[in-house]
């Protein structure tokens, strides 16, 4: 477990609001280094073997092979008629960060999660 999934994990509960687990993210995202980037994305992908409707942000980091190590804050909801229409990916290198996430507070996806009730949490790290 990395630096950053353990800080997420460590600040985000059930209880949180989407707000605040951005707000918990991009703390935990700094500082950012040259060859860092950040994901914004939503949709609605059958990846647990049910569709649901995601709200993830995404640290991606270089390791030393040459490969990447993703954090990521996925916030699950119940498909609907209204989130099914939010489909978005967003990158952000590391001199974009404050932009990056004031797009996602601007957000019609955001408004979405922050006000309406989450199914799930994931937080975990991978590698490409």
């Amino acid at each position: 477990m990395n630096k950053l999934e353990k800080y997420l994990k460590n600040s985000i509960t059930e209880e949180s609001s989407v707000e605040d687990m951005l707000g918990i993210f991009e703390k935990g995202c700094q500082p950012m280094d040259e060859e860092d980037m950040l994901l914004f994305e939503t949709g609605t992908f059958g990846f647990t073997g049910e569709p649901l409707f995601y709200f993830s942000v995404v640290k991606q980091t270089e390791n030393n092979d040459g490969e990447y190590i993703q954090t990521h804050l996925d916030v699950m909801f119940k498909p609907d008629n209204k989130n099914k229409s939010f489909k978005d990916e967003l990158w952000c290198e590391e001199e974009e960060t404050d932009g990056f996430f004031n797009c996602i507070r601007n957000s019609a996806a955001f408004k979405y999660a922050n006000s309406h009730s989450f199914y799930k949490i994931e937080i975990f790290t991978d590698e490409t």
